[in-house]
């Protein structure tokens, strides 16, 4: 824990209430983190718009004519849902009729198409790993409440979270465990001595020696299924961790369907339990009053979430604040009130 200086004392001024609340949460344990993709664009995942491209171009896939005749305006989703029959077809001419719509051939089929994912996926990440780590902006400071967490929610296909846990664990941790537990499927029962790294829509690991889940929510048919989900109560279980505990979103877009619907059914159920968003500001990116003012209460009334408003280096500063066991009560001592109120955001 670096020692607390300017830029702690600013976040303290600025956001004095979640700053004390979250503390007290994880001194009960009842806080957990919910990533979004701005967590792994840091590393180089592209974002669904690029990687439904680079499939498209593809040449076993050879579906750039085809996405030319989408609808206009269609989701990603869809797109993607398109380029998989396509390529789905492809295959099949390939293959003997009596072989169409087998098990066998649809599994063949479908790991094929995870390993095209895999390698458009990964394709830009830089080759070491423990140095990308290093300058993450935020990653790194994460990663000691993620161990002392029962469950960390990451909406992200990637394996990263898991690979900074593997790289930062101590020898005697290793010795006994990997010390977390992934799971992609919402009625697995699962230990609750290990830190808990759970993909709602799947995960591809970057090794690909490594077992894919089998669940993977990436086409429009895979969506529909979870949104249908959601009302039939598959998302009971994120539900209740919703309900007893107070999450941080990270690297979040509110545009995701499943995750909107997700946050008003809790909001619903639970009108007195709220989690806190972070609304991504770029480097030079400058939100006047109005905005912020209409963008914080929007996503409270509706979502029960607490907005705030954080550049990526800002978002490290306010888990340093908070991590519990690093950053002393007694830390704050020296912000003396006459300081945080003359120092600039």
């Amino acid at each position: 824990m670096p020692r607390l200086g300017k830029k702690h004392a600013a976040m303290l001024r600025r956001y004095p209430r979640p700053v004390v609340h979250l503390r007290n949460q994880i001194d009960q344990n009842r806080f957990g983190f919910i990533f979004g993709s701005g967590l792994s664009a840091n590393f180089g995942i592209p974002r669904w718009e690029s990687l439904v491209d680079s499939l498209a171009r593809d040449k076993k896939v050879n579906g750039v004519r085809l996405l030319k005749a989408a609808p206009p305006r269609s989701s990603a989703p869809y797109r993607t849902e398109m380029l998989f029959e396509h390529y789905r077809k492809k295959r099949y001419n390939n293959f003997s009729p009596g072989r169409h719509h087998t098990r066998e051939l649809e599994y063949q089929i479908a790991s094929e198409w995870r390993e095209l994912i895999r390698k458009y996926l990964y394709k830009e990440v830089p080759s070491g790993f423990r140095g990308a780590l290093t300058k993450h902006p935020y990653l790194n400071a994460c990663l000691p409440l993620i161990r002392n967490s029962h469950l960390t929610v990451t909406y992200n296909f990637d394996d990263f979270i898991e690979l900074a846990l593997s790289l930062t664990c101590s020898k005697e941790e290793r010795a006994k465990s990997r010390g977390y537990e992934c799971i992609t499927n919402p009625w697995m029962q699962f230990r609750r001595n290990n830190s808990i790294i759970y993909h709602p829509n799947g995960v591809i690991p970057q090794k690909s020696m490594e077992t894919p889940s089998d669940r993977l929510v990436f086409s429009e048919s895979s969506f529909a299924k979870e949104m249908i989900g959601i009302f039939a109560g598959s998302q009971t279980g994120l539900l209740n961790h919703l309900s007893k505990n107070t999450c941080l979103l990270i690297g979040l877009s509110l545009e995701d369907e499943t995750l909107r619907n997700l946050l008003a059914q809790s909001a619903q159920s639970n009108p007195g339990n709220y989690h806190y968003y972070v609304y991504s500001l770029k480097p030079k990116e400058k939100l006047d009053d109005a905005k912020r003012h209409a963008i914080r209460l929007a996503n409270f009334k509706v979502y029960n979430l607490i907005t705030l408003f954080l550049k990526d280096n800002e978002i490290r500063t306010l888990v340093e604040l908070i991590q519990t066991e690093s950053c002393q009560t007694g830390d704050f001592v020296n912000f003396h009130p006459n300081e945080l109120n003359h120092i600039s955001e």
